[in-house]
């Protein structure tokens, strides 16, 4: 059986999750549901957008040799188990995956020797435009908070925050050979523009 990962990468922001949901809601993509170590957000389910573990199940499962795919990144720990890849490839649809330029090369080595494709996008938005983003993402998780002072304050943290990761992520653009870069500004040209990549890839299978 062989069937396609197509990952997506870049900075905070970028709009790489929107694109995620966007392709997979009109081209029928699979996911893979990972674990994470981090608590829920606003709106998360378990089972749709994470499973919820503590760190100390994280680890004993993977002592275990339970995931197919493990990584620690800023301190929390996410994993794919082979039960959740097992059920995903059994579709025979590409799979989606949001990934870190690591993450990306460690799918490929799980890929290689099972006859998996990989191909990997890089999303890419101006820093501007990633601020504003994440700003207006803090204001809409505390609309109903009417401390301007303490309004003020978050959007002042979480504006330092993406300022300090914009080095370390900028730097993902370079450090891999990614088969598209796309705008992270236009979600329906960015759409078209993968659909055409992975259509390549199928054809090259056949």
């Amino acid at each position: 059986m062989t069937t396609l990962f197509l990952t997506l990468t870049g900075p905070t922001c970028s709009g790489k999750t929107y694109l995620h949901d966007a392709l997979r809601e009109t081209y029928g993509y699979s996911r893979l549901v990972s674990t994470t170590t981090r608590p829920p957000r606003a709106g998360e389910v378990e089972g749709r957008e994470y499973y919820f573990i503590t760190k100390e199940q994280s680890l004993i499962m993977k002592e275990e040799g339970l995931f197919a795919e493990w990584v620690s990144f800023n301190g929390v720990y996410y994993g794919i188990t082979d039960e959740e890849m097992d059920i995903k490839l059994a579709l025979g649809k590409p799979i989606l995956l949001i990934l870190t330029p690591q993450g990306v090369e460690i799918y490929k080595e799980y890929a290689q020797p099972r006859g998996i494709k990989v191909k990997s996008v890089y999303v890419e938005t101006p820093k501007k435009t990633r601020i504003q983003r994440l700003e207006n993402r803090f204001l809409s998780s505390v609309y109903y908070n009417f401390d301007r002072d303490a309004v003020a304050a978050g959007i002042h943290e979480y504006t330092n925050r993406l300022l300090n990761e914009i080095p370390k992520e900028d730097a993902w653009k370079s450090d891999h050979n990614w088969d598209l870069i796309i705008s992270g500004l236009d979600v329906n040209d960015a759409m078209q523009q993968v659909y055409t990549l992975v259509a390549e890839a199928n054809d090259d299978q056949h």
